[in-house]
């Protein structure tokens, strides 16, 4: 039976130096994320939705924070080119051709949740909101680099399927899409689940007074912004 492409995941892990991850799982005692059963039946659902995702989400799926692009295109890019399992004596590969898989910016999902399923590899890259809005330019920018990273042409396109996730308080309602591929707006519209946040939570902002700027201080509930 035909197979996920090989290693994928193993090559995620490998690439993952975020250190508020490995702090995280060090202060919480664990080795690694695991999804909550609700969150994970709520993430189910709406990739089902898309028509893109009829697959089941794993207790042991891969899960990883602020997960940079650029490693993800390097997970991909290894995975295509070694048919082998990753071994610590295949690495450091020396001289490896850029065709713009690695930008050498700090962009990154908030959460990468990665499974198999037969021969296809899920990856759905979540993007949080809280207290602040949704920024049309800073979406349009992934959502760029996300298209040139899936393209059609690329040796992964038949055996990785990709999904873009929106989390907020409340639903995205004045997003442009510019130049979004369409496997990040199946049916038009992004994929979103809603954040919880609790009622009570507060903000501090500097705010003028008598003429002298931030001499003082304000301080206000949040409010839940539609963006």
């Amino acid at each position: 039976m035909e197979t996920a492409l090989p290693d994928t995941i193993e090559y995620l892990r490998l690439l993952n130096r975020k250190e508020r991850f490995h702090l995280l799982c060090e202060a919480l005692g664990e080795a690694t994320f695991r999804l909550s059963e609700c969150f994970r039946t709520g993430l189910q659902s709406c990739l089902r939705d898309s028509s893109r995702g009829d697959a089941s989400i794993p207790p042991d799926a891969f899960v990883a924070m602020d997960y940079h692009l650029d490693w993800i295109g390097m997970a991909l890019r290894f995975a295509a080119d070694e048919p082998e399992r990753p071994r610590p004596d295949l690495f450091p590969p020396k001289r490896i051709a850029n065709d713009g898989l690695v930008s050498g910016t700090q962009q990154d999902v908030d959460l990468l949740v990665a499974f198999p399923d037969g021969a296809t590899t899920h990856l759905v890259m979540i993007e949080a909101k809280g207290d602040t809005g949704w920024r049309n330019e800073q979406l349009n920018r992934k959502a760029e680099r996300l298209k040139w990273i899936f393209s059609g042409d690329r040796p992964w396109s038949d055996s990785i399927t990709p999904h873009f996730l929106l989390m907020s308080p409340t639903r995205p309602t004045s997003l442009t899409k510019r130049g979004w591929p369409s496997w990040m707006k199946p049916n038009g519209e992004p994929l979103w689940l809603p954040l919880p946040l609790p009622e009570d939570l507060v903000k501090v902002t500097r705010c003028d007074h008598d003429g002298e700027r931030y001499r003082h201080l304000s301080v206000n509930r949040i409010e839940r912004r539609m963006g």
